[in-house]
């Protein structure tokens, strides 16, 4: 006989002699049945609410961990907010990441943050308590305390804006003054909400452009860096004066080259500069600055006295053809401003753009430079100076987050990137799709922000729309990052609130994606 049918001849045996015991023992056996039951009944209660107190728990945890991502990504944005306001948004997180369930959310108790050291970053710790009640025996236990913790470092953060620099032609003084206050409390968004005038790893470059970018040196002349970046045969005899002379008498000293002190633009602190490589379908941005450039300067025929300086020069096939060499208007009197720390020193630099304007629209100086702001060749006492900043791209296995942020105001046609080249555009058109390739290969992210009073249905048939506009949309990932309000005027209320809107939250994206938050408990 097989194992099984041994089994089940003894169940058999058993179950007989339980039915003759119920039939001996008729009525007996109903107490024990309802203990039994009841037994059974209880040891379920227990069980079940042992498993929803151990589901809840677990419920709470991942509300913890969720709560304490967000709070460090906010406290790293604003790290002088208060105790009170961290509990708040620690409360709100997790009650948010509860969802559906009152049970849990209603034995809620004390919920706090608790944030410490951990160099070069914070941690920020939130407590959760739980009172938890049986909800089928009524009866309660002790609080139970979930807690997680989050580390949070703002990793190295490079950010340069880009302003245009026009005059009373294009932007009036009222709506530079308005365009100022704009990119000025766009700063302090972007160093979040403390009063400090250092944020720990961000640094703001500033790029005042109109036909071309000022590169003089802060709070120096331009010499040095002529003679540093321009090479000395282009320095001491420009090209466009092989078959002139300048003028010379007894009474008037002898200006024989860009750095000689009576140049106009050296007398007003200009200086604009062009890659010496750049063509008319390719910019260049990358590479050491060392005589790397040629020197912009104004040739004019005008003899009114709307430049500050001037001076004569003359053919030497034709004494009676005069012409001067002008303060250059279209170069910015506004300096461009290295990467900075100093939250005073880049609103300082955004308002003397806003009091310097220069004339004449063109996009690429300003794109260019503001990559050359971020470009690691320019590191050191051959760039900018700086022996630190700029850093690595993101893509040189490191965590640096770079980006540029560029205004302008599309209104008309008036825009000078084509003018004297070939191609109806369509060179400078590939030029700019060229360069925001290049600044996408290696992590620059860019925002556009235009003023324009073009239907945006029309926008890309406007002549910006087909010349700049496709090299842009490259760099903003499309439309993703590239926007523009309508309007005619910086300083009309609508823009200005648009304006701030939208940059705001710019700022705010730039600090989350710039926030290096991971969970460790």
């Amino acid at each position: 006989m097989s194992r099984f049918s041994k089994m089940a001849g003894y169940l058999g045996k058993a179950w007989m002699s339980v039915r003759v015991f119920g039939r001996d023992e008729r009525g007996g056996m109903a107490p024990f049945m309802v203990l039994g039951i009841a037994g059974v009944m209880v040891a379920g209660a227990y069980a079940f609410d042992a498993t929803r107190m151990t589901t809840g728990a677990a419920q709470l945890k991942r509300a913890t961990d969720a709560a304490a991502m967000a709070v460090a990504v906010d406290g790293m944005g604003d790290p002088d907010m208060s105790a009170p306001r961290l509990n708040a948004l620690a409360e709100e997180y997790v009650r948010a990441n509860l969802g559906m369930d009152s049970v849990v959310s209603s034995q809620l108790g004390d919920i706090r943050v608790e944030v410490g050291r951990k160099e070069p970053g914070r941690t920020y710790k939130v407590l959760a308590e739980l009172q938890p009640v049986s909800v089928l025996l009524g009866a309660g236990s002790g609080p139970v305390e979930v807690h997680s913790t989050a580390y949070a470092e703002n990793p190295k953060t490079e950010v340069a804006i880009i302003l245009p620099s026009e005059g009373d032609f294009t932007i009036s003084a009222a709506e530079r003054t308005a365009l100022a206050e704009i990119a000025s409390d766009f700063v302090d968004d972007l160093f979040g909400g403390s009063s400090a005038d250092t944020r720990a790893n961000l640094r703001v470059a500033v790029v005042p452009h109109g036909d071309g970018v000022n590169v003089t040196p802060q709070g120096q002349n331009r010499i040095n860096r002529l003679r540093q970046w321009v090479p000395p045969n282009i320095v001491s005899r420009p090209v466009d004066f092989l078959d002139r002379t300048f003028p010379w008498n007894s009474s008037t000293p002898r200006v024989t080259n860009h750095a000689a002190p009576l140049m106009p633009d050296t007398r007003t602190d200009r200086l604009c500069l062009t890659d010496r490589r750049q063509t008319e379908s390719r910019y260049w941005w990358r590479g050491p600055a060392a005589q790397a450039f040629t020197v912009n300067y104004r040739l004019d025929q005008t003899n009114e006295w709307q430049y500050q300086y001037r001076i004569h020069v003359y053919s030497n096939n034709n004494s009676d053809f005069f012409q001067y060499i002008v303060d250059d208007l279209a170069c910015p009197r506004a300096r461009f401003l290295p990467l900075d720390e100093s939250r005073t020193k880049i609103k300082e630099s955004i308002w003397a753009n806003a009091e310097h304007p220069s004339f004449n629209q063109r996009y690429s100086p300003g794109l260019i430079w503001a990559g050359r702001a971020l470009s690691p060749d320019m590191r050191g006492a051959a760039g900018w100076g700086d022996p630190v900043y700029p850093l690595d791209f993101e893509t040189d296995n490191s965590d640096n987050r770079k980006y540029i942020v560029m205004f302008a105001k599309l209104i008309g046609d008036w825009f000078l990137d084509p003018y004297g080249t070939t191609g109806s555009g369509q060179n400078t058109r590939r030029a700019f799709e060229g360069l925001c390739r290049e600044y996408v290969d290696v992590g620059i992210k860019t925002y556009f922000l235009g003023l324009s009073t073009v239907e945006p249905d029309h926008h890309m048939m406007s002549a910006f729309g087909q010349v700049v506009a496709p090299g842009m949309k490259i760099c903003t990932d499309g439309d993703k990052r590239y926007s523009y309000v309508m309007g005619s005027v910086f300083n009309a209320g609508s823009v200005r609130t648009d304006f701030r809107n939208r940059l705001k939250a710019i700022a705010e994206e730039i600090q989350k994606s710039s926030s290096g938050v991971r969970l460790i408990e």
